[in-house]
C-alpha cells in the first residue's frame, strides 16, 4: 500500500473565496495528484469556518485514499 501524504495549498483568492489545491502523494510511488481545486462558500476569512472545511476535505480525501489504495490492490 505505502504511505500517503497530503498536502493542501492555499492558493489565491477569488472574489472572496479562498481556492484551496490539495496534492495526494504516494510516498512508496513518488507521484502526486491533484485531487481538485476546491472553492469555498466562505466569504469572509475566518479561520473557525476554514478548519470546518477543510475538516470536510479531509473526509473526503481518506475517501479518496481508500479509492487509491483499492486500485493498487488489483
Amino acid at each position: 500500500m505505502g504511505s500517503w501524504r497530503f498536502e493542501v495549498f492555499k492558493t489565491a483568492c477569488y472574489v472572496g473565496f479562498p481556492i484551496f489545491v490539495v496534492v495526494m502523494q504516494n510516498l512508496q510511488l513518488t507521484e502526486k495528484f491533484i485531487i481538485q481545486d476546491l472553492i469555498t462558500e466562505i466569504q469572509k476569512k475566518d479561520l473557525k469556518g476554514e478548519r470546518i472545511l477543510l475538516e470536510k476535505k479531509k473526509e473526503a480525501i481518506l475517501r479518496d485514499q481508500k479509492y487509491w489504495e483499492s486500485l493498487s490492490k488489483e
